[in-house]
Formats: C-alpha cells, structure tokens, sequence
C-alpha cells in the first residue's frame, strides 16, 4: 500500500492551460501537483517520487496515453489512473479498465468533476496490479458455457470485435453476437463496456 499522509498527484497533459487549472484547483484542497507535458516527461517524474494518483490526457506528442498506462501498469505497485479522453474508443476504453484505470473525465469537465473524480479514488484507494479474473469462478457464479467462457476470455482480454472474435475462435460473426447476448443476459449488463466493468467487479 502507498503513503498517502501526503496526497500527491502528478498530470500529463500537454494542453497546459487545463493541467495548470487541474493543478491550481488541486493545490487548493491540499493535494501536491507536478505537471507532464507528456507521457515520457510524467515517467520521469514517477522515477523520482512517489505518486498515489496519475491524471493522464490519451493524446500527447512524445509518448501518448495508452503508451504511458501501459508503462505504468508494468511496474511494480503502481499508482491509481484517471483518464481524461474527448472520444475514446470502446477498444480504449475496455483496455484502460482491463488494466485497472479507475475513472474517465470526459472533455469537456469542469474543475467541480475533476476534484470529485480525485477524491473518489483517493477515498477508496488501494494498490492497481492489473486485473486477473478468475474465470472459472465466474463461469460457475453466471453459468456460462465453456463456449460463452471463450468470448468473454477474448473480448476482456483483447477489446476485440465481434467479428474479431470470430475469426479468433473459428466461429461465426452471428455466433459470436448470439453469445454475447445470453451472456449480457446471465450477467444483467448491456453493453461491452458494462460487461468488462462487471467482470472487474467480479475480481
């Protein structure tokens, strides 16, 4: 478990008008900021200090978002993520919850939203390794099938597409899409998305 006797927090977004208000609003409710411009510059920093919560932008020059979770998330103990993204894709999106991201801040927020979003996670923080499922747990807990238990490994593990996983599991695109919709039934979700929430849940 980290230190959090000193809340501190570092932002890499190299628009640095909106990480300079993120900071400022953050600096007010007693949290130490350091600013990245990037990807690259906010690994710098975590080289040197210690940082419970990082606040990263996915598009920056350098090393972008994606670029910089996936090198977090490949240390060891590493700090809580929140992801600020304009339109990120759904591949995105299952990827960064896959790897344990803890909240989205949709562009465009308000400073009310980004300090909310930060204090969620300092109020329920806890270490972030990256998200193992027990499969044959939930199988059994949702009474899938091995086939269902097959595109469900697939889509949580690659964000891939419907056809996608077809074409990875030697079955139809229909197939796939008539498995995803018992499976959304057996799990009380909607949606891709949901579903991978769910499965973190489940963890």
């Amino acid at each position: 478990m980290k230190n959090i006797d000193i809340k501190k927090i570092i932002i890499a977004d190299d628009d640095m008008v909106i990480a300079s208000n993120m900071a400022s609003a953050a600096e007010g409710r007693g949290y130490e900021v350091s600013l990245a411009a990037d990807g690259l510059e906010a690994l710098e920093h975590l080289k040197k200090e210690e940082y419970q919560v990082v606040v990263t932008d996915l598009l920056m020059p350098r090393m972008g978002g994606m670029e910089f979770i996936r090198e977090i998330f490949s240390t060891e103990n590493p700090p809580a993520v929140i992801v600020i993204t304009g339109h990120a894709s759904i591949d995105i999106t299952i990827e960064c919850l896959k790897f344990g991201v803890k909240d989205f801040l949709k562009k465009p927020f308000t400073v009310e939203e980004f300090l909310e979003s930060v204090e969620r996670v300092f109020d329920n923080f806890e270490d972030n390794a990256e998200v193992m499922p027990n499969w044959e747990m939930l199988a059994k807990r949702y009474s899938l099938t091995d086939r269902q238990l097959e595109v469900v490994k697939e889509l949580f593990n690659t964000g891939a597409d419907s056809h996608e996983i077809g074409d990875n599991l030697n079955i139809s695109f229909h197939t796939v899409r008539s498995h995803l919709g018992i499976i959304f039934n057996k799990l009380g979700v909607t949606s891709r998305l949901e579903l991978v929430k769910k499965i973190r849940e489940e963890h």
